[in-house]
This record gives C-alpha cells, sequence and structure tokens, in this order.
C-alpha cells in the first residue's frame, strides 16, 4: 500500500485540528482566528465578522508595541468565552 500524499494546505489543517481538540481552559496557547474557526465549527470568514468582533470575546493578546500582524487570542479566555455564549453545534 502506497502512503498517502497530502498538500501543504491539508496537513495544515489536520495539524490546527488536532492542536485545538486538545486544548483545555488552562492551555497557555494562542490561537488565531482560524483556529477559532476550527474550534467553533464555523467558518473563517463567519468567525472574523460575527464572533471574534463581539464586544464580550476576548481581546487579542499584543506581542510587541507597534508590530500588526494577524490576531492572536488566549486559548484559556476564548474556551470559557466559548463555554459561556455558544451552543454546540454539530
Amino acid at each position: 500500500m502506497e502512503g498517502i500524499q497530502l498538500s501543504k494546505k491539508a496537513e495544515e489543517k489536520i495539524f490546527r485540528v488536532i492542536k485545538v481538540t486538545q486544548l483545555k481552559e488552562d492551555s497557555p496557547t494562542l490561537l488565531d482566528i482560524e483556529d477559532i474557526s476550527i474550534m467553533f465549527n464555523r467558518s473563517r470568514d463567519y468567525t472574523g465578522r460575527n464572533i471574534v468582533t463581539k464586544p464580550s470575546f476576548p481581546k487579542p493578546v499584543t506581542l510587541e508595541k507597534g508590530k500588526t500582524g494577524h490576531q492572536l487570542y488566549r486559548a484559556d479566555e476564548v474556551i470559557k468565552w466559548q463555554r459561556a455564549n455558544l451552543r454546540r453545534r454539530n
């Protein structure tokens, strides 16, 4: 049997799914919008427009002063927010 060849994009998606399914409330991990969309079972676009923009959603962390890039969120805060605000969606 030959090995399965995955594209880089497919590999990245699999690793992200594994990462977010292993998170606990005390996880010291930083998440980006793609990770959060996987956790919430929503599209990246929906997550960016309708979830992380909610006033009650945790604020992104600041890593370096004056440096801009994609936003990162603390996993522990996101998990607590998810449990308090979102019903499970299959």
